[in-house]
């Protein structure tokens, strides 16, 4: 029962992952008082979470609703690939850090969002990861190395990252 649990506070995973003095962990919930010190962790989250599905979403408009193309079929449907996937993996990381958030696809008017809760947001995560599996598995491609620290991926290694993932909110969901 102490996996995820650290020394260090590093995301304050210390102050998360310790022990009160009768040796639980029920007062270490979410800390989201804006004068809380341990509230960073869940700032710099929800901000990195949105930054990516914002810049996913930027993606997805491009090519579904702008019909933009890159350099060959197979780089544009990469980058849809890509693009799904990292939505659908900000979207259900969302939902298991959070008790509610904003659903944002190419679809959804900026203007008009409103909160939705956690259940909704998984299951959309985990529709953006099928389709990101289905989208990989379609087309051949290779991510560029540069991508992602010097290492290349093929599609099926994408597509099999998107299972994962949805597998992984699922089997997270329980919290």
């Amino acid at each position: 029962a102490q996996s995820y649990s650290a020394s260090w506070n590093n995301f304050n995973m210390n102050f998360y992952s310790s022990l009160d003095a009768d040796g639980t962990r029920n007062t270490r919930g979410w800390r989201n008082d804006p004068s809380a010190s341990a509230r960073t962790s869940i700032e710099h989250f929800w901000q990195g979470y949105y930054s990516t599905a914002s810049s996913a979403r930027d993606v997805l408009v491009a090519i579904r609703i702008n019909n933009v193309e890159f350099d060959t079929e197979s780089d544009t449907r990469r980058a849809e690939a890509i693009a799904e996937l990292m939505l659908g993996a900000s979207l259900g990381q969302i939902a298991l850090n959070y008790d509610k958030g904003y659903f944002i696809d190419e679809n959804v008017d900026l203007l008009t969002l409103q909160y939705v809760d956690r259940a909704a947001l998984r299951d959309s995560a985990i529709v953006k990861l099928q389709n990101a599996a289905t989208l990989a598995t379609a087309t051949a491609f290779t991510t560029p190395a540069s991508w992602t620290n010097g290492n290349s991926y093929s599609n099926a290694q994408i597509a099999q990252l998107a299972n994962t993932l949805a597998a992984m909110t699922l089997a997270y969901w329980p919290r």
